[in-house]
């Protein structure tokens, strides 16, 4: 799964939300699959957590929740571990962390924030 760099035409983190007692990261999924249990890596920061849930509106059922999701869907996923994650992050799969690694240091100045477009990634 990689929530893309927006200089590529794809997405980023659009928007972190509070429910209850859960952090929920929106965005689009622009290539790939993730599912419930995946490890996830957030770019620039290089932390990983694992996906505990992946919710979906309108909300379903507790027995009809999503446990997958693919490519062109919007979503919102929940993590094991309480990460800071934020609008403009770039999010994918442990599996393509260094494809989408080198891409951001390669081209995306504005999803490594602080980074130089040469500085490679911090990990």
């Amino acid at each position: 799964m990689n929530w893309r760099c927006a200089c590529r035409g794809g997405a980023v983190v659009q928007a972190v939300y509070k429910f209850d007692d859960r952090r929920i990261v929106a965005g689009r999924i622009e290539t790939g699959r993730i599912a419930v249990g995946d490890e996830i890596v957030v770019m620039p920061s290089g932390k990983t957590a694992r996906v505990r849930s992946i919710e979906s509106w309108p909300v379903p059922e507790p027995a009809h929740a999503p446990r997958a999701a693919g490519a062109g869907q919007s979503i919102g996923i929940t993590l094991d571990s309480e990460i800071f994650l934020d609008r403009g992050d770039v999010v994918s799969t442990a599996a393509v962390r260094p494809k989408a690694a080198q891409h951001c240091a390669r081209e995306c100045s504005g999803c490594t924030k602080s980074r130089s477009r040469s500085a490679p990634p911090s990990m």
